[in-house]
């Protein structure tokens, strides 16, 4: 297959991406909003913890995020006049629809006093797809914004569950034990109370389990591009930019790993082109998705979505401050430091130093002599570590500003070193399979 071939391949894959997404959302702006209206009535004892409540106050792992499930909550009840505006722009009430100290609060407000007739200007956030209304919509018809808490619950713990036990069987205890690390580094119990952080962990999960289940698959017919550009898709869809590289790295380590032959005697160059274009093919449906959402709505209705994603794209990308943090400089080594700090910050440091001191027992001592250092394992495994430096490097202002959750992108390198020392010691992976 040609390099030109794949490439048309991939330009109507995100044609056909965008196509389904933009049905899926106008279908979805076709549902009733009342019911949903009263469904997130119970959410307000919830929203009164604050913007950004911690449920345990000092550790930065259980940082929720409640001004983002406002902006959520409130676009998925927000009543609709144009479906397809609508569809493209995912209006809400703004910050100022009622009189309030916070957005929380005016959320608040709104809900218990069924206030429904604002004739504030609505906030509209169209840079994002904010797919993940596809689903909660419709759930918000069913059931109560608090009991979405709990079958979010549910499914991420089999999710969890089905992603460790593949790992045991497929490459082994110290496999499942890092994962573990990962999943509490990013913290499975936020996860689940904040709607915002679930979307990337769930997209996560999944692409876990399916190298775990069709790697011999995806090798064939150079599949594993297509699905990471369909990992890239997806994630531009769901999210709102808060982890978006874990699934890519975490995957990469998995591919890695399960095709260490493909790297074993293979020449630096061969390894980076081969980890090179499962990124470009990641990028191509990440960019490409996100870049079709705002070329849409931009043609779809009277806004320039297109200048507007421009301007923050911007911002976010820049080493200056933008706003907040009172003049606080932002360069690229104190945002490596701001993420680091908050990845290592709580218990979570004493488990990593625990894991680390394990390490260098394993290399050290009791398999010294056993430990392979082949380059080309090295090599393939350093580029997948240095995958979330490069991307708070891109993403500077974001990274520093929102480093309370952009530290779970540091679960790659984690992982990624962690997978290193398992495929250099051939006998942790010999004792359990």
């Amino acid at each position: 297959m040609t390099i030109l071939h794949q490439l048309r391949n991939m330009i109507l894959i995100v044609i056909s991406a965008i196509t389904i997404g933009t049905i899926l959302m106008i279908a979805v702006y076709c549902l009733p909003t009342n019911r949903m209206y009263d469904n997130i009535r119970s959410s307000v004892e919830f929203m009164k913890l604050g913007e950004l409540p911690r449920w345990s106050k000092n550790v930065v792992h259980t940082s929720l995020d409640n001004f983002a499930d406002v902006i959520i909550l409130t676009k998925a009840v927000y009543p609709v006049e144009n479906v397809i505006e609508s569809a493209m722009l995912n209006p809400s009430w703004s910050a100022n629809a009622i009189p309030a100290k916070t957005f929380s609060e005016g959320f608040i407000k709104l809900i218990e006093s069924d206030y429904r007739g604002i004739d504030e200007k609505p906030f509209i956030y169209p840079r994002y797809w904010h797919g993940y209304l596809v689903i909660l919509k419709p759930m918000l018809l069913i059931f109560k914004a608090e009991q979405l808490r709990v079958l979010n619950l549910y499914i991420q713990f089999l999710l969890t569950v089905t992603a460790l036990v593949l790992l045991y069987k497929r490459l082994g205890i110290y496999y499942t034990y890092s994962f573990a690390i990962i999943i509490l580094a990013i913290n499975p119990i936020t996860t689940v109370l904040a709607f915002q952080h679930t979307n990337v962990y769930c997209i996560m999960l999944f692409t876990v389990i399916f190298i775990l289940l069709f790697n011999e698959r995806l090798k064939q017919n150079h599949r594993y591009i297509y699905f990471f550009m369909i990992i890239g898709i997806i994630t531009a869809y769901f999210d709102l930019l808060t982890y978006p590289l874990v699934p890519l790295g975490v995957g990469l380590s998995l591919y890695i790993a399960l095709n260490k032959e493909n790297f074993v005697e293979a020449s630096k160059k061969s390894i980076i082109f081969q980890l090179f274009n499962k990124c470009f093919s990641w990028a191509f449906g990440y960019i490409g998705m996100w870049g079709g959402k705002v070329i849409l709505a931009t043609i779809l209705t009277s806004q320039n979505v297109i200048l507007d994603a421009l301007n923050e794209l911007y911002v976010r990308t820049s080493h200056h401050e933008g706003h907040g943090f009172d003049g606080e400089p932002i360069t690229i080594i104190r945002t490596f430091e701001r993420n680091i700090n908050d990845f290592c910050e709580g218990p979570i440091k004493v488990i990593l130093i625990l894991a680390f001191i394990y390490i260098l027992y394993l290399v050290f001592v009791k398999y010294k002599n056993k430990f392979i250092l082949n380059k080309s394992i090295f090599t393939a495994f350093a580029f997948v570590f240095l995958l979330p430096f490069l991307w708070y490097t891109a993403a500077c202002n974001h990274s520093f500003m929102h480093s309370h959750f952009t530290y779970r992108e540091l679960s790659i390198a984690a992982f990624s070193l962690f997978a290193f020392i398992i495929e250099s010691i051939p006998e942790l992976k010999r004792i359990e399979n």
